[in-house]
């Protein structure tokens, strides 16, 4: 678990997350200043949908509103975050981290006591590890 998480509020600004996003790759969205209770996670997807916000096949009949840095309706985290965050405890095993992580189609996931937010598990820093205790280094 790295305990050193990115963390914003969900009334933050979208330059200040994304200064945050270029550092880390994702943000945790905080309910309020000085709360550590997670209600969302900002990653370059998000971003991405925000830079292009149609789907390929765009077929409707009704009015489509779709999030964009075009549109002034996004000018906050939880404009555009992803939520609800898939969570565990800080007492789940690594497997069953991985297991969630596979059945939700997700690399990273909150770790939360009571809560609150406590730290994070990635699949990059489970292979991290794995590599580092599994592979030694070559001479």
């Amino acid at each position: 678990m790295d305990e050193n998480v990115p963390l914003a509020q969900q009334d933050s600004s979208l330059c200040r997350v994304a200064r945050l996003l270029c550092e880390r790759g994702h943000v945790w969205i905080a309910e309020a200043p000085q709360v550590r209770r997670v209600c969302g996670i900002v990653t370059d997807k998000n971003i991405l949908e925000l830079l292009s916000p149609l789907p390929e096949r765009c077929y409707t009949t009704a009015i489509i509103r779709p999030m964009s840095l075009d549109h002034i309706q996004v000018a906050h985290a939880r404009d555009f975050m992803t939520h609800p965050v898939l969570s565990c405890g800080p007492d789940d095993t690594v497997e069953d981290a991985l297991s969630l992580m596979e059945e939700s189609h997700v690399r990273i996931l909150a770790v939360v006591d009571g809560g609150e937010l406590v730290g994070e598990v990635s699949l990059r820093r489970i292979l991290e590890r794995f590599i580092n205790l599994s592979c030694p280094l070559e001479q």
